[in-house]
């Protein structure tokens, strides 16, 4: 999983430590950062809040658009609740979604 935040990414640690979680600290950190070739994509964590803030819709954007152009597949958790730490609270099942570049 990667997150964009150092909470969520500890959240994601605590729900399930059998997953590697990267954290990029930004959009623009998670859309430079280079998988290792083994990992088949990423799972993106992405917060309730942002949904309808369409520069933060972009960048998430960019960042399918980008690994794809790597060969990674993307799929989005989006949790129900606010963020990440209200979803491991609440024990609620994320919402995971497959993603396309863009151009498809």
């Amino acid at each position: 999983m990667v997150s964009e935040g150092i909470e969520d990414g500890l959240t994601a640690v605590l729900a399930d430590s059998t997953r590697p979680v990267a954290v990029g600290i930004s959009l623009a950190g998670i859309m430079n950062m280079q998988l290792p070739e083994a990992a088949g994509g990423m799972i993106l964590m992405t917060q309730a809040k942002d949904r309808g803030n369409k520069a933060v819709q972009r960048g998430i954007q960019k960042i399918v658009d980008a690994q794809w152009q790597q060969g990674k597949e993307v799929r989005l958790f989006k949790p129900r609740a606010e963020d990440a730490n209200a979803w491991l609270v609440h024990g609620e099942d994320p919402h995971i979604v497959n993603t396309v570049p863009e151009d498809v």
